[in-house]
């Protein structure tokens, strides 16, 4: 759980020139959630870990698992074929699918911005994340689509990352607005927005009190 993600994150970042053989001792004989730690591990210390040791576990029982390993896919920039990514499509577990995604991203897979231009056609607040992977990949051809799921007030202020990651001067009125909203949750996401297009500050010298959330 919460300690191993912790281990990982602290072995992925400082030196395991001395502990480097015991890692790899339980990336070969650990079970799955911490062998694919101590993939992650090794990675990030530029120790190469084979990519076909790591695609078994896609397929593996636990979600957690299979997601984990895609994230690590990404990391490793590793092509895995398009059967692969067409099972993390169809699995009915939501990260991991969005890991997959990710993954083919970082990995340079041709079909990731197809897949997302699909969900931007029924767009969801659970869907956000991949929406905003869909933002950082997409050209100018897709300046009409972004302009409606950031107009699209149903996904939330989270909407607003979208503007920045996409990063269109004609996004900028959207933003505006958004920033003079009575709404404090879509003011400051539309000003994260601006300093994300403009690089400036937006803040300012009033402070308001924010009202009690419900509940």
């Amino acid at each position: 759980g919460a300690r191993l993600a912790g281990l990982e994150a602290a072995l992925s970042h400082v030196s395991l020139d001395g502990p480097a053989a015991k890692v790899e001792q339980l990336r070969r004989t650990a079970s799955a959630p911490v062998a694919l730690a101590a993939a992650t591990a090794l990675t990030f210390s530029a120790i190469p870990v084979a990519a076909d040791e790591i695609t078994p576990f896609l397929r593996h029982d636990d979600a957690d698992v299979r997601r984990r390993a895609w994230r690590l896919i990404g990391y490793l920039g590793a092509s895995v074929g398009p059967k692969a990514y067409a099972a993390a499509m169809r699995d009915a577990d939501a990260t991991v699918r969005r890991a997959a995604l990710w993954a083919g991203a970082w990995c340079g897979e041709q079909g990731v911005l197809t897949v997302c231009r699909g969900l931007a056609a029924e767009p969801k607040p659970d869907t956000l994340e991949d929406l905003e992977l869909l933002a950082i990949l997409a050209g100018p051809e897709d300046l009409q689509l972004l302009k409606a799921l950031v107009a699209n007030d149903a996904l939330g202020p989270g909407r607003y990352r979208l503007a920045g990651a996409y990063g269109h001067p004609e996004l900028m009125d959207m933003v505006l607005a958004g920033i003079a909203s009575e709404d404090p949750g879509v003011a400051c996401a539309a000003a994260a927005a601006f300093t994300q297009l403009t690089g400036g500050p937006n803040e300012s010298g009033p402070r308001v009190t924010l009202p009690p959330r419900p509940g």
